[in-house]
Parts: structure tokens; sequence; C-alpha cells
């Protein structure tokens, strides 16, 4: 049985709320075009920008780090996260904040946060799969091509999320299943194709 639900916001904010919370909170998967992406997170209240280094907030690279620079703009509200070196096309990336980024006040985060995000190709229909799954229960995000107005699975729309990106919940499927997914243009023109094994 497959539904589709609506699924996490798309603002990079949160709480600055002094509790210990040792699970990350996971923001919604990302996929660029941009080898040089720089990352803005937007925080509501001033942060302490001794708190605010490649320690405290870093690009995992697989098991590595991947170098960059974090500084706070935004009257000390937004932290700007520059890769230092371009990334890879095609690679998978971590971006990580951690609970010892402290607000004015000394407060740390409630919790640590991680997104996801991967450097994609700039000709392809589908940029980006990606899935998470949790018991019984799978949440593809599928990012595509700014030519692509509906994407399907098993002829039921997935729910458009902003920024060429696209939602989907599977409910009994596994990791190692196939799922063929389905890009339309405006004139329901089917543009692409393809299969995606859950948990590649």
């Amino acid at each position: 049985m497959k539904k589709a639900l609506i699924v996490l916001c798309s603002v990079l904010l949160f709480l600055l709320l002094p509790i210990d919370a040792p699970n990350a909170k996971t923001w919604r998967f990302q996929a660029t075009e941009d080898v040089n992406k720089v990352w803005e997170i937007n925080f509501n209240g001033k942060l302490d920008a001794k708190t605010v280094n490649s320690t405290n907030i870093y690009v995992k690279d697989g098991q590595s780090i991947h170098p960059t620079t974090t500084n706070v703009i935004n009257s000390g509200r937004t932290i700007k996260v520059k890769p230092n070196t371009p990334y890879t096309v095609g690679k998978l990336y971590e971006l990580i904040v951690t609970t010892n980024v402290k607000n004015v006040d000394g407060k740390v985060l409630k919790d640590s946060v991680k997104m996801q995000f991967k450097i994609v190709e700039t000709d392809t229909i589908f940029k980006a799969v990606q899935s998470i799954t949790s018991q019984n229960i799978t949440i593809l995000t599928i990012v595509t091509d700014s030519d692509v107005l509906d994407v399907k699975i098993s002829s039921e729309s997935l729910k458009y999320v902003g920024n060429n990106t696209y939602e989907y919940v599977l409910i009994g499927d596994k990791i190692g299943d196939k799922v063929t997914i389905y890009a339309y243009d405006e004139k329901n023109k089917l543009l692409e194709k393809m299969t995606y094994t859950i948990g590649e």
C-alpha cells in the first residue's frame, strides 16, 4: 500500500533551547548543480560568533571532512558555510551543525542538525533520488530538472515541495525493493522513467 503524504517543512529554522538531545534532527535532502554551493543557515536568535567554526559546523564527505569556511552574517543570525575546494559532481555530502553552537546568552542548540545534499549533473531529468527508511515506511525525495511538471509512481502524482523537489511516502516497501518513477512535462508528455532501488 502506497500513500503520498506531506512531509517536512522547507525552511531551515530551529530554536536555540538549552536541553540535552543525543539524536540529530534531519533536514530535507537537497540537490544542487553548484559545486561551490554556499549554504546559509538561519537562526531565530543572535549567535555567539566564537562557537561558529569548522569544528561545530562542518561538511562530511563520506567518512572524512570536506574543508569549509564558516562565518556569521545578518547581525549574527545566519551562518554561511562555504567550501574551500569545489564539491564533486555525483557525490553525497552531509552538512552537520552540532549542539556546541551557542547563542549570545550561552544557550546551546536544542538538537544537532544534519542535512544530506548531492552535487548533481546539469543535463539530466532526474537530478537525485534519496530515500530514508524506518521500519516499514520509506520517504522518497526526488529532485528533477525544471522542465518537469509532474512526477508519478504507480500513476499517483508525488507531492511537490518546491525547488524542483517532490516527496512520496511508501508503506511496506523495504531496502532493496525497486520503484519505477516517471517524470512528465507541462503537456503530460513522458520525459523520462527510471527504476530506483530503495536504499541506494
